[in-house]
């Protein structure tokens, strides 16, 4: 006697096409939203590293912080771990610090997470986004040759910024998605390679130097340089790929990065190609620092 109660073979592979058709269906919207949660979650993180550089420039009269001090004993993110609460600022203090309870904020979920096992767990995966070269400087580094407004500049190390120099805060960059380095998951705090390196320079020659500071050959409503959008196996500072310390565009399609502006808001700018974004000159060029 027949059992009434199987599945025969034609009713089995029916229910086993429409469960994959399903989640054919269903994947690319479950993968869509988990992007937009992550990205949603990085805008909140600006947003709090935000209210945390508002804090240091008020108990520091009206200073924004350095992405490192001259010491090299500080940077933008042991600083503002600080003032969120852990450690005293110290680089040391805030490795050391319970896991670095402000990676909560300074990782983007977008961005990739790794395990090294040469490297200590607390020198891996700490930071994921950069800072204006101008506006948060490495104060470890010198002007370089010819800066406007400086007196022999690559005599003078860089100064901290008054938050109060800023014009129109709420088109300025302060912090943005960063190139991460592919050993250790790290960031560059100073986001020196920017619109191509023409904001900074290290030891190379700066070709865009005559573009700084809104006063030459150049229209501030046009994109900026937006770099190869890649991630990179070390920090070595090359003059033709200009990767570490650059914008990494990261979410959505590997074309929109998230940034902090100067009046505290957050969002996200899109990337068509690299000389073809939604951020523009405008965005990222500011008077020099006095």
């Amino acid at each position: 006697m027949k059992n009434r109660n199987a599945f025969t073979l034609v009713e089995l592979l029916v229910v086993i096409g429409i469960i994959a058709m399903l989640i054919s269906i269903l994947l690319p919207t479950l993968a869509k939203a988990r992007q937009s949660a992550y990205t949603a979650s990085c805008l909140s993180n600006l947003r709090t590293q935000g209210q945390a550089i508002s804090l240091y420039v008020l108990y520091n009269k009206g200073l924004l912080p350095p992405s490192s001090t001259a010491d090299d004993k500080q940077h933008i993110g042991s600083i503002l771990a600080a003032q969120l609460g852990v450690g005293d600022g110290t680089i040391a203090s805030a490795k050391n610090s319970d896991t670095f309870r402000t990676r909560g904020v300074s990782l983007c979920k977008s961005g990739f997470f790794t395990s090294n096992p040469a490297l200590a767990p607390q020198n891996q995966n700490q930071n994921n986004y950069s800072a204006h070269p101008l506006l948060l400087p490495d104060m470890t580094l010198k002007y370089p040759a010819g800066f406007p407004g400086i007196l022999n500049p690559t005599t003078v190390v860089r100064r901290q910024y008054k938050a109060s120099r800023i014009r129109n805060s709420a088109e300025i960059v302060l912090l943005f998605d960063g190139v991460q380095n592919t050993t250790t998951g790290n960031a560059k705090y100073d986001g020196r390679m920017i619109d191509n390196q023409r904001i900074s320079d290290t030891a190379n020659t700066n070709p865009g130097l005559t573009f700084l500071l809104n006063t030459f050959n150049t229209d501030l409503n046009t994109s900026i340089d937006g770099g190869p959008n890649q991630d990179a196996p070390n920090e070595t500072v090359d003059a033709t790929t200009k990767v570490f310390g650059n914008i990494r565009w990261r979410h959505g399609r590997n074309n929109v990065a998230n940034f902090l502006f100067a009046d505290g808001h957050a969002e996200g700018r899109g990337y068509n190609s690299r000389l073809n974004t939604a951020l523009l000159r405008r965005n990222v060029y500011v008077p020099a620092p006095n």
